[in-house]
């Protein structure tokens, strides 16, 4: 499922451009399946406040000319994996949350060294729960990381 281009604004989750499947209009989104940012054109997904995201796993630029972005300005994402596709994406943390919902031995694979940055006074935290997690990725930025 493709939906047209998209913009939403629900208390604290703002979804723009390239999205699937389509938000929901409450502060707490649950996708039972997996979440896209970027499907074949230009998507973001922007958590802030008490905003929550609640997905099987998150992928950012799925097709090869699509860009995702993923801000977590406060809030939380929860999900079994965040991933880039053929395209281009990148993460901020800026006082968010990345809570894993299962183990993961290459958390932000596809990523490049660069596009998962930790930045300003809000840092971000990576709740791992009781989940074994890795990453090959160098995490950038100049905000402070919390497991």
């Amino acid at each position: 499922l493709t939906v047209a281009p998209v913009s939403l604004l629900a208390a604290d989750v703002e979804i723009t451009g390239d999205v699937t499947p389509s938000p929901a209009s409450s502060p707490v989104w649950t996708i039972p399946g997996p979440l896209t940012i970027g499907v074949t054109g230009n998507g973001t997904l922007a958590i802030s406040g008490s905003g929550a995201v609640n997905s099987l796993s998150t992928t950012l630029a799925d097709g090869l000319s699509s860009s995702g972005t993923l801000q977590l300005l406060g809030g939380t994402l929860t999900t079994g994996q965040v991933s880039e596709g053929s395209g281009g994406g990148s993460v901020t943390f800026n006082g968010g949350t990345l809570r894993l919902a299962e183990n993961q031995g290459a958390l932000f694979s596809g990523f490049e060294n660069g596009d998962v940055t930790i930045n300003g006074p809000g840092g971000g935290t990576i709740d791992t729960q009781s989940f074994a997690v890795a990453t090959a990725l160098n995490l950038t930025g100049n905000g402070l990381l919390t497991k």
